[in-house]
C-alpha cells in the first residue's frame, strides 16, 4: 500500500515541489520514497510515490517505475498478479522483480486500458505514457483505494488524498458549498464531489486519460451493469450457494494473504469478521494474528465475543481495551487525518482499532462489505415498514414546497416527515439518510439549498425490490464513500494496509446471482452469509445483538466536549466565516441540549466536524 501524486502543468516548478506534495503522503509509505520530474513538449510532468513494502522489499518494487515509454506510480494491491505474470512471460516479457507494480505496469504495456478486466484487486494508480503524452488513471472495481484529482486551466493535478493536491501553487481553495449541504445530512460528499470545487474523486470502476488540456472519462466495470445482467438459477439450492460462497470466498481469503510482510485479521466476533478470520485460520499453516479493542465501559464493548471466536479457531489473539476519554483524545486528530468534512464517528474506534495492529503486522484483512452484499443492516429492516408510508407520500409530498409549510414541520414530530417525503421507492432509498434535511436543514448554508440526490436513479430502477434497491444504492455509495473511507484514512495514517476479501469483485456478482430471499429469510438479515459462519464458528458464539461503538457524541457535546460549541460555534467565528444561517444555526444546538433527541446532536456533531475542517484548512488564524 502507498500514496501517489502528480502533475501535468503548463507551468514549470522546481522539483521541489512535487517532494512536498509527495512528503504529506509519508503516513501512507513510511518505507521509501521516489518521484520523477520533467518536460514533454509544452507540459511539466511529475510523479511522486510513497511506498509501504508489502511484496518484493527489495529496491527493485521502488517506484516510479519505468518501462521503455511509461512511468508508473501505484498505490494497492493486485492479488492475481503472478497469473497475469504467466501470460506475459508467454508473450516474452522479462521481469526483474517480484512486485505486482511491474507486472501491472507491463500489462498495461500489452494490453492498454484492456489490463483493468484482467486485474483482481485493489488499486489506484497512474502511467504516464510519453509516446502519447498521455496521463491515464484508474481506480479499482468497488473503490476500496482513493484517487482524486483537481483540473482547471492548464494544470491537472491528482493524489491519494486531498492534502497533497492542496499544496499545488495553482489549486484554489475554493469550497464547493452545494458539496457541503450534502455533507450536512448523509456525514461526508457523494462522489464525485469533494469540498473544492474544479476538484473531484474519481468514480470507483472508472479510469480517465488527461491529453493536452482535455480530460475524458470511461466507466469499466458497473454496478448496474453486473446487477441487471445477472443470472438466477433456480435449479439452484441452498447448499450449491453455499458451496459456491464457500469456495470463492476461500479463493478471495487466499489472495489476500499473499504478502511478504506480518499479516493479521480485524476480529469484532462478529458474523462477517469471524468468517474471514476462520478462513484464513484454516488457510494457514501457524495461528493468525487476530485484533480487537474493548471498552472499558460495558455497553460498548464487544472484546469478550471476539476473544471467544478467536479462542474457539485458534488464533493467536491480541486485545486492547480503551475508556471512552481515549476515543475524546482523538476528536482533534480528524482534519489531519480525513482532508475533508466526514462525520461518522466510527471513525474514531477505527483509528484506535489501526493504530493498536500497526503495532505488530503491516496487512490485516477485514469483513468490511457482508452487510451490502447480503443485506445485513437494520435499516432493511426499515425499508419493508416504511412501505406503507408511499400512498401518504404521494399525498402529502407536495406540502414541502408550499409556503410556511417547513417552518410548520421543524416543530412538530420529526418521525412524521415520512408522510411528506416518501412519494415513490426510490426517493424513499435516497432520503435514507437525507429526508430531514430538506426540512430542517435546507438553508443552514447562507444560498444553498439541499437537492434531493437523484443520480442514482437509474441503478435503483434495476429492481423493484425495497431492500436491493437500498442494497445497490450503499454499495454505490455508502460503502465506498463512508465506510472503505473511512477504514482507508485511519488505517493508512498508522501505515497498516487493510484487504477487504468480501469484495473482491467475483464474490460482488456471485452475490447478485444469488436469490434475494437467501439474504432476507424468514425475516432474517444476512441469511446465506451467517450459515457459512456457521460452518467455522458455533452458532451460540455469533448469535447475539450485535454492540458495536457508537461514541454517546451527544452526550459529550453537553458535557466534557462543550468547549468545541464555544469554540467553533462563537458569535465572533461564524460572523467571520459568513457561511451559516445563525438562527437556523441556533435552533439546532438549542435542540441538540435535548437529552432525548439524538437527532440533532448527531447534526451539530456533522457541524462541528466542518468547523474543525474549515479551521485546519481554511483558516491559519484559528
Amino acid at each position: 500500500m502507498c500514496g501517489l501524486v502528480g502533475y501535468s502543468s503548463g507551468r514549470v516548478f522546481q522539483e521541489a515541489l512535487i517532494q512536498t506534495m509527495n512528503d504529506t503522503l509519508s503516513h501512507r509509505g513510511p518505507d521509501d520514497s521516489g518521484h520523477v520530474c520533467l518536460i514533454d513538449n509544452d507540459k511539466q510532468i511529475a510523479l511522486g510515490h510513497k511506498r509501504l513494502s508489502i511484496l518484493d522489499l527489495s529496491t527493485n518494487g521502488q517506484q516510479p517505475m519505468y518501462f521503455e515509454h511509461l512511468i508508473i506510480v501505484f498505490n494497492g494491491e493486485i492479488y492475481n498478479h503472478l497469473e497475469i505474470r504467466k501470460r506475459l512471460e508467454a508473450e516474452n516479457y522479462d521481469f526483474q522483480s517480484t512486485s505486482d507494480t511491474e507486472t501491472l505496469l507491463k500489462a498495461f504495456h500489452k494490453w492498454g486500458v484492456g489490463c483493468l478486466e484482467l486485474l483482481n484487486g485493489m488499486f489506484a494508480f497512474a502511467v504516464y505514457d510519453k509516446q502519447r503524452r498521455e496521463l491515464f488513471l484508474a481506480r479499482d472495481r468497488l473503490g476500496i483505494k482513493p484517487l482524486y484529482y483537481y483540473h482547471h486551466g492548464n494544470s491537472f493535478v491528482f493524489a491519494s488524498e486531498l492534502k497533497a493536491i492542496m499544496k499545488f501553487p495553482d489549486f484554489k481553495k475554493d469550497i464547493n458549498f452545494q458539496a457541503v449541504t450534502d455533507y450536512f445530512t448523509r456525514r461526508y460528499i457523494t462522489k464525485p464531489h469533494t469540498i473544492f470545487n474544479r476538484t473531484f474523486k474519481l468514480e470507483a470502476g472508472h479510469y480517465l486519460r488527461y491529453s493536452g488540456n482535455e480530460l475524458t472519462k470511461q466507466s469499466y466495470w458497473s454496478l448496474g451493469e453486473k446487477f441487471c445482467t445477472r443470472r438466477i438459477d433456480p435449479k439452484k439450492s441452498k447448499d450449491d450457494y453455499l458451496d459456491e460462497f464457500d469456495a470463492l470466498l476461500q479463493k478471495s481469503v487466499k489472495y489476500r494473504m499473499l504478502s511478504d510482510v506480518p499479516i493479521g485479521s480485524f476480529l469484532s466476533g462478529g458474523y462477517d469478521s469471524s468468517l474471514v478470520t476462520g478462513m484464513m485460520q484454516q488457510l494457514s499453516h501457524k495461528p493468525v494474528r487476530s485484533f480487537s479493542i474493548g471498552f472499558n465501559e460495558s455497553q460498548y464493548n464487544e472484546g469478550h465475543y471476539a476473544k471467544k471466536v478467536a479462542a474457539h479457531l485458534g488464533t493467536d489473539h491480541h486485545e486492547l481495551y480503551f475508556s471512552a476519554d481515549k476515543v475524546k483524545e482523538i476528536i482533534p486528530r480528524i482534519p489531519d487525518i480525513v482532508d475533508e468534512p466526514f462525520s461518522d464517528s466510527s471513525l474514531l474506534p477505527t483509528i484506535l482499532l489501526s493504530e493498536f495492529t500497526r503495532g505488530s503486522v503491516t496487512v490485516a484483512l477485514s469483513g468490511d462489505g457482508g452487510d451490502e452484499l447480503f443485506c445485513g443492516y437494520d435499516h432493511y429492516y426499515q425499508d419493508l415498514k416504511n412501505q406503507k408510508y408511499l400512498l401518504a407520500g404521494k399525498l402529502f409530498g407536495s406540502l414541502g414546497r408550499l409556503r410556511g409549510v417547513p417552518s410548520l414541520i421543524d416543530r412538530i414530530d420529526r418521525r412524521l416527515l415520512k408522510f411528506f417525503y416518501f412519494q415513490d421507492k426510490n426517493a424513499m432509498i435516497n432520503s435514507h439518510y437525507a429526508y430531514s434535511g430538506e426540512f430542517y436543514f435546507n438553508g443552514l448554508v447562507k444560498g444553498h439549498s439541499y437537492q434531493m440526490a437523484s443520480q442514482y436513479g437509474a441503478l435503483l430502477d434495476a429492481t423493484d425490490n425495497i431492500q436491493e434497491k437500498h442494497m445497490l444504492q450503499d454499495m454505490n455509495n455508502f460503502l465506498p464513500e463512508d465506510i472503505l473511507t473511512k477504514v482507508d484514512r485511519a488505517s493508512m495514517y498508522y501505515g497498516l494496509e487493510v484487504r477487504t476479501p468480501l469484495l473482491d469483485h467475483h464474490l460482488v456478482e456471485f452475490s447478485f446471482s444469488v436469490p434475494h430471499e437467501l439474504k432476507y429469510h424468514q425475516g432474517e438479515l444476512k441469511y446465506l452469509l451467517k450459515e457459512l459462519a456457521y460452518r467455522r464458528v458455533p452458532r451460540e458464539l455469533l448469535d447475539r445483538p450485535k454492540v458495536g461503538f457508537i461514541p454517546p457524541i451527544e452526550k459529550w457535546l453537553r458535557n466534557d466536549l462543550s468547549w468545541l460549541v464555544e469554540e467553533y460555534l462563537s458569535d465572533r467565528y461564524l460572523t467571520s466565516q459568513d457561511i451559516f444561517d445563525v438562527k437556523k444555526l441556533r435552533r439546532i444546538v438549542e435542540r441538540s441540549k435535548n437529552e432525548n433527541d439524538r437527532f440533532f446532536s448527531w447534526h451539530l456533531w456533522s457541524i462541528i466536524v466542518f468547523q474543525m475542517w474549515y479551521a485546519k484548512h481554511m483558516d491559519s488564524n484559528v
